[in-house]
């Protein structure tokens, strides 16, 4: 039986992936610069056997390109690139490889991405709890996370960042006060500590703590 390539699909999150079909009912999911450098077509006599071979020659080299092309725009964490190379159809032995290599080099560092992350999102007008999250969403566990945030100066100031943001636009009457409660909330500020903020606010001869509700916050 003559094998050849039956058909190439755009597959995975963002289409970013190819998987390549043969008429014998194998398949194999690669990246799309891994199709284009073997030009990868339809009818393509070719065997699975012969595109794993191909395959296994040019992936590793391809997916490093990829990741210093993603680290060249921004720190990343290994997990954040590990995904973004798994989206791309890169097999995952290829992907811990790589990883391997950037972090062995310094190249990758979840301690380093961890400490511009605090920084940025602060400098941001973020608070604790978004930055949790956030540090979560990239690969580092809640104790990591918040560790992270602690030793910083970011976690050790963050009741003065927030008596800075209310003093920059302080609230005069309970609708803006409301307003303003919610935005640092929804910004990761815990609400206990926006509205102690708020007491110790210096309003130009106005008491910003007036009728600000007692809450009892864990």
């Amino acid at each position: 039986m003559d094998t050849r390539i039956e058909d190439i699909e755009r597959v995975g999150r963002g289409l970013r992936a190819r998987r390549v079909r043969f008429n014998d009912g194998t398949e194999r999911v690669t990246a799309a610069r891994a199709a284009k450098a073997l030009s990868l077509d339809s009818g393509m006599s070719l065997s699975a056997a012969e595109l794993e071979s191909a395959l296994q020659e040019i992936e590793p080299g391809l997916a490093r390109d990829r990741a210093l092309r993603l680290l060249g725009y921004r720190e990343r964490s290994a997990a954040e690139l590990a995904l973004r190379l798994k989206d791309d159809g890169f097999p995952q032995t290829v992907v811990f490889d790589v990883l391997d290599s950037l972090q062995a080099s310094g190249l990758v560092d979840d301690e380093r991405f961890a400490e511009h992350l605090v920084r940025t999102r602060a400098a941001g007008g973020y608070g604790r709890q978004h930055i949790v999250r956030e540090l979560m969403q990239n690969g580092i566990d809640r104790g990591a996370a918040e560790s992270f945030i602690d030793t910083s100066q970011t976690g050790a100031d963050e009741a003065q960042r927030l008596r800075s943001l209310v003093a920059a636009h302080p609230p005069k009457d309970r609708r803006e006060r409301d307003r303003l409660l919610r935005k640092l909330v929804a910004k990761g500020f815990a609400a206990g500590a926006v509205l102690d903020a708020m007491r110790h606010s210096d309003d130009a001869g106005t008491d910003s703590s007036a009728d600000l509700p007692e809450w009892d916050m864990p």
